[in-house]
């Protein structure tokens, strides 16, 4: 199809959807930023991306009330051949085409770099087959909207879009309705929030009567909050099914900084890698699963928040489907109430001690990079907790010794390598000798690695992780018991 043909089918997209979807009539008075919503004037600028095997296509949308309705520039498809991204568009950028009706001369923000930036989060989707729908969505800046499509949305029926665009304003309808009698803007608190995967489930599992049997009553009328309180003075709220959600702050505004966003994706993985030494394990946040979503304390309303193509939306319908208890069990790990209350406080107790939050956040990496199949990266992770738990009986042997500062400083000096650390805590016991057979043959493989470029066998990096996990276990431990 002509860019002119991709013209027209977009147009002929925003008068269909015109027709159909009825804007609600109170949005105004919500501080809500509606991706979707194509009314007049709306002007369309399409950055389109093409690889060998998908193409991706970000939509920015401005209502601009100076310019012409349905205004739609096409920018490419620029074929993305190298890892210099921009090397194609950028004169685009420059030139200012993009964001002539959007620039903020008063600021003097880059848009150029948030554009960017907004690239490089999905730039990942090039790789990967088309699955022909809309991904994440969003607000680009102030009233300039985005979604980006995961393949050629020319090749799609107009039809198709529709449905997507009704479906997500019914989600909206029933969202503003819960919400009517409260003034959003200063009753919102901004969460994160997404499923725990693998799945689980918190709690008794659900109990069908015969006339639950009979009648096919859904999981949906099972699932419910099962806890709430804090971790790290942020409110958490955790349904049976898995869903989480964590506060990005305290503030009853809706507004939050990009540095206390990446703080509470850090917290969450913290958490994470505690449910794991707890033998729960965890994949770290991943950022087409956990999202940006809003709490309203007033209500006790947690709205969910789904990526479209994610694992989550999965879970998320499976609520809708009729309880078979056998694929239930099969699918999900049950996890008692009351361990799950033990691991948020365990969480509280380890949050300020920074060297076991810092292992325990390589830990969640390692292990998520494992079931990910990214090998090497897992055996590193788990080999830098390895050599930090062999600090760690190190400085425990040396002040059990009274070793004084003067002579720490030549024991701590870059002679005493992990190897040699290694050698005298087997002599004194404080290294079991299965557990000294184990690192030296670990030890070898990652030096290996760091100076053969040898990859990592999968075998190997299972042992690794399985080290980490148990020495980060005994430490942890040595840290509670103490502290209590």
């Amino acid at each position: 199809m002509t860019e002119e043909g991709n013209k027209n089918w977009l147009i002929e997209l925003i008068e269909n959807y015109r027709k159909i979807i009825k804007r609600p009539i109170d949005v105004d008075n919500y501080n809500i930023q509606i991706s979707s919503d194509l009314r007049a004037p709306l002007q369309i600028s399409l950055i389109w991306l093409k690889s060998e095997k998908n193409d991706l296509q970000i939509f920015l949308i401005n209502h601009n009330e100076d310019l012409s309705d349905k205004t739609i520039n096409i920018f490419g498809p620029y074929k993305i051949t190298n890892i210099d991204i921009f090397q194609d568009i950028e004169a685009v950028i420059e030139k200012g085409q993009i964001f002539e009706n959007i620039k903020d001369k008063e600021s003097g923000l880059n848009l150029g770099n948030v554009l960017e930036r907004l690239i490089r989060n999905n730039i990942g989707l090039l790789k990967e087959e088309p699955r022909n729908k809309i991904g994440s969505n969003g607000s680009f800046y102030k009233d300039c909207f985005y979604f980006i499509y995961n393949g050629n949305i020319f090749s799609s029926s107009i039809d198709d879009k529709i449905s997507y665009f009704q479906h997500e304003k019914d989600i909206q309808h029933q969202f503003y309705e819960i919400s009517k009698k409260i003034p959003l803007q200063y009753e919102m608190i901004p969460f994160l929030s997404g499923y725990i995967f693998p799945p689980v489930w918190f709690g008794d599992i659900p109990k069908l009567s015969m006339e639950d049997k009979l009648m096919g009553k859904k999981l949906e009328n099972f699932v419910k909050t099962i806890y709430t309180g804090e971790i790290s003075g942020r409110k958490i709220i955790i349904k049976n099914d898995g869903y989480l959600g964590i506060a990005i702050n305290d503030k009853i505004d809706g507004q939050l900084e990009e540095k206390e966003l990446y703080e509470t994706i850090g917290i969450s993985n913290f958490l994470f890698s505690v449910f794991t030494i707890n033998g729960i394990k965890i994949k770290s946040v991943q950022g087409s699963e956990f999202v940006y979503t809003t709490f309203l304390p007033e209500k006790k309303i947690l709205n969910e928040s789904y990526r479209d193509y994610s694992k989550s939306k999965e879970l998320q319908e499976f609520r809708y489907k009729t309880v078979d208890l056998e694929e239930f069990k099969k699918n999900r790990r049950i996890i008692p109430l009351e361990k799950l209350i033990k691991i948020v406080n365990q969480a509280n107790n380890l949050i300020n001690n920074e060297k076991i939050v810092d292992s325990l956040n390589l830990l969640i990496h390692s292990y998520t990079n494992l079931t990910n199949g990214e090998i090497n990266q897992s055996f590193i992770l788990s080999w830098t907790i390895i050599e930090q738990y062999l600090n760690y009986k190190w400085d425990s042997l040396l002040k059990s010794k009274q070793v004084s500062s003067n002579r720490q400083k030549k024991l701590k000096g870059r002679d005493y390598t992990a190897s040699v650390k290694t050698e005298i805590l087997n002599l004194f016991d404080c290294v079991k000798d299965d557990e000294y057979i184990l690192l030296n043959s670990l030890r070898k493989k990652r030096n290996d690695f760091m100076h053969e470029l040898m990859n990592i066998p999968n075998e190997i990096a299972q042992e690794s992780l399985n080290l980490a996990l148990k020495y980060l276990k005994a430490r942890v431990n040595d840290f509670l018991l103490k502290k209590n």
